[in-house]
């Protein structure tokens, strides 16, 4: 018989900002998880080379990235200089 056995690994989650039926913008995610895994037989967690990249990720967002209003978004320089340009 064959075993699947979950171990953890490195990966991003990206999800594409898309529009729905009704045309309404719906928000994207990015997101990695870097948590332990449940796992008894397996407590090292992610590489800390996942944390760094996702860390240098987090700072881009914020240092070059507008909050939204309301908040709880990123607004990226091409989208906002279209919004300025479309309303």
């Amino acid at each position: 018989m064959m075993k699947i056995e979950e171990i953890p690994s490195p990966v991003f989650h990206y999800e594409r900002s898309i529009k729905n039926e009704k045309g309404e913008l719906v928000s994207g995610r990015l997101w990695a998880e870097l948590d332990i895994t449940d796992d008894a037989n397996s407590r090292k967690g992610k590489p800390l080379t996942l944390r760094k990249i996702f860390e240098d990720v987090h700072h881009f967002f914020h240092k070059s990235w507008r909050r939204s209003d309301p908040k709880g978004f990123w607004v990226g320089p091409a989208a906002a200089a279209a919004w300025k340009r479309e309303g």
